[in-house]
């Protein structure tokens, strides 16, 4: 699975939140029983202890761990980012932080039901190539006995927020930069080559989740998460800001 998701470190979740307050957006879980989840984090406060501060790319291990094992500091000035991490111009003109992911199985030669062994690329801007990450997971999902997804083989590209909604203060929800997910592919080992698999690289075969999570600001409908139909492939979260 490859996608281009936007960094943004300049996402902040307003003085006053609780340390629970966070922003998954997008958070990348590839479909066939992927273990990782690849999921750009937005945080107050130590929510995550030993983690870079306030915003990274996390990597969540659904098939041993089933919790992040890995964070990599996206904040401007990191080391990460002065590799991993461009501003490009989006599909409506829009200057954003991006990154270039890719999860895949080890071994291709087994059918999309029977991969076992999972890596994370990202792509290097300083080399002009994909880095293997040296995260290997492997062994079975365990997504269906935790109750993210209706079977293990589910995947999926969504925003997510935790403990914004409920805010005791106002402004619950709050203006924040929109993010994008675009460039979105799936690609199945079919004679030897890589190939698109056609319906399923169709956006609307990728539905929106409507997960009720505490302090969701997706699920009420403060913040909503859409498609361009010029673009195929291509979606933004209106947060409400558009910049």
């Amino acid at each position: 699975m490859y996608a281009r998701n936007d960094a943004r470190p300049e996402i902040d979740i307003p003085p006053g939140y609780s340390n629970n307050s966070k922003i998954y957006a997008p958070t990348t879980l590839a479909p066939g029983g992927s273990c990782w989840e690849v999921t750009t984090i937005h945080w107050i406060g130590a929510a995550y202890v030993g983690s870079p501060p306030n915003d990274a790319i996390g990597l969540w291990d659904w098939c041993n761990a089933v919790t992040f094992t890995r964070y990599y500091d996206i904040s401007a000035n990191s080391t990460f980012s002065s590799h991993y991490v461009r501003s490009q111009y989006d599909e409506w003109g829009k200057l954003h932080s991006v990154y270039f992911m890719v999860v895949q199985p080890t071994n291709f030669s087994l059918g999309p039901t029977d991969y076992d062994c999972w890596n994370v690329f990202f792509y290097n801007f300083s080399t002009g190539s994909y880095d293997n990450m040296q995260q290997t997971s492997c062994g079975t999902t365990q997504i269906a006995n935790q109750g993210g997804a209706p079977t293990d083989s589910s995947g999926w590209t969504m925003h997510e927020s935790y403990g914004v909604a409920d805010h005791a203060n106002s402004p619950s929800c709050p203006s924040i930069p929109a993010v994008d997910v675009g460039q979105v592919s799936l690609y199945v080992m079919q004679g030897g080559t890589l190939t698109s698999p056609g319906a399923h690289d169709d956006p609307s075969y990728w539905s929106e989740l409507n997960i009720s999570v505490p302090g969701d600001c997706f699920s009420t409908g403060a913040w909503a998460f859409v498609e361009n139909p010029s673009y195929p492939n291509y979606w933004f979260a209106w947060t409400p800001s558009t910049n």
